[in-house]
């Protein structure tokens, strides 16, 4: 009988542990364009193969981005887009970050630079250039660290 409580214990466990989440972390948005900042909650849900992100304005309810990664394909959704991971990595800090792009026929490449720990870090030739940062940025900072980005893209390129 002490077996059985054991058992149905560290089974409860178990299953509270495969999904966790992290939320309302606050998240800067700084645009290559402009230099206007602003901020965003992230909100993660980790399954154990898919990991969803969405960020949310804080002056807006609806989520502006909202993409699920896919662990085990190495691929991002976002809404009926999927971008593949290229071979191509950007390393910021403690993290690596993978780069995933998407060719379109009528506007070209996409590219997405991401982390499954930090979520996403950057968004180049979608829509609009853009930083995500979880840390505030000097305008130096900022554009150091997208021609770093844009560095990398372009040596992905090159291949």
């Amino acid at each position: 009988m002490k077996n059985i409580y054991f058992y149905s214990l560290s089974l409860f466990f178990l299953c509270c542990s495969c999904g966790s989440e992290e939320e309302n972390v606050l998240t800067f948005k700084y645009a290559l364009e402009t230099n206007k900042v602003e901020k965003y909650l992230l909100n993660t849900q980790k399954n154990d193969s898919i990991f969803q992100y969405e960020y949310r304005n804080l002056n807006d309810t609806l989520p502006l981005y909202d993409f699920d990664y896919i662990l085990d394909k190495e691929q991002l959704q976002l809404k009926d887009k999927t971008f593949l991971a290229a071979k191509e990595t950007y390393n910021s800090g403690s993290f690596k970050f993978k780069i995933f792009q998407i060719r379109e026929s009528n506007t070209g490449l996409k590219t997405l630079v991401f982390n499954e720990n930090y979520g996403l870090l950057a968004s180049v030739e979608f829509g609009e250039n853009f930083i995500f940062s979880r840390d505030s940025l000097t305008p130096k900072i900022k554009e150091l660290t997208f021609k770093k980005i844009f560095r990398s893209i372009n040596n992905l390129r090159a291949e």
